[in-house]
């Protein structure tokens, strides 16, 4: 069913247990920060992305089937424009590796050999992405940063709709500001958690629709710059005699520049 395929959608995004890289010697400052995406211009980082899926499909009570899908890619995003004034600034995305059949606009993410440009503003709210209608998955931010200065324990909320096909859907996300310190190459970085839950609104009445994700973000406020993310979700569809369960990952790292890069070997967990 089309429909289960909103959990790997949600996850660049864009989460169960977490595991934490090894970032070598660190000290934590409690201090309050200013959380912004504002990339230098025509920096390149590359980053590599890692998910796994298993879908179980049960008919009264008894397993009727089970698919694993597992797919392994590489994105690279250039900062093209920065505009200082409006607080905007454009990246050019380009998938340039892929091992695995799984389409990536999943992920909302151009696929194997295909690029395209999305605007941002400094919070992390995409204001155009391509041709793409702005009621689509490819305007929905993984991440979005809250405006005025935070401290580890703030929390903040964001919420956001797209449609898929005819079918509306609904975003809840709370993020968590966990940590603040000193990472490698002495930059400042930050540990943001996520929390969310999926909406939609289905024709289907009768039919019992959820999605719960969470994870944990790593962000080098120095660079501007990802470096490390891993989610995992849960997704379930119930209806009177079919009932859908997923299980699914996505772990993710800058490889590109290698000096800012995390060294630990990427792992997803659910296979």
């Amino acid at each position: 069913m089309r429909l289960l395929n909103v959990l790997p959608l949600i996850l660049i995004l864009f989460f169960v247990a977490c595991q934490s890289p090894s970032k070598g010697p660190e000290v934590e400052l409690n201090k309050e920060v200013t959380l912004q995406f504002r990339p230098k211009l025509n920096r390149k980082e590359h980053f590599r992305y890692l998910s796994e899926s298993r879908t179980k499909t049960m008919e009264d009570g008894a397993l009727r089937h089970q698919r694993d899908q597992v797919v392994d890619f590489e994105l690279v995003q250039v900062a093209k424009t920065l505009d200082e004034k409006k607080k905007t600034f454009k990246y050019l995305e380009t998938t340039v590796k892929k091992d695995g059949l799984v389409p990536l606009e999943v992920f909302g993410l151009p696929d194997i050999g295909e690029a395209f440009e999305r605007v941002y503003d400094w919070r992390g709210n995409i204001l155009s992405a391509g041709n793409f209608p702005k009621d689509s998955f490819y305007m929905v931010p993984y991440m979005v940063f809250p405006e005025g200065k935070v401290k580890p324990g703030s929390t903040w909320d964001y919420t956001t709709t797209w449609k898929m096909g005819e079918t509306p859907f609904k975003l809840e996300s709370k993020f968590k500001l966990e940590r603040v310190y000193r990472c490698k190459n002495n930059h400042e970085c930050v540990e943001i958690s996520i929390e969310a839950k999926v909406i939609p609104r289905l024709k289907d009445k009768t039919a019992k629709y959820d999605v719960f994700h969470k994870g944990k973000i790593l962000f080098d406020l120095t660079r501007s710059s990802v470096l490390w993310g891993h989610f995992q979700a849960t997704e379930s569809i119930d209806s009177e005699k079919l009932v859908q369960d997923v299980k699914s990952c996505v772990g993710f790292k800058l490889i590109v520049p290698e000096n800012e890069a995390i060294s630990d070997k990427l792992k997803c967990g659910v296979l």
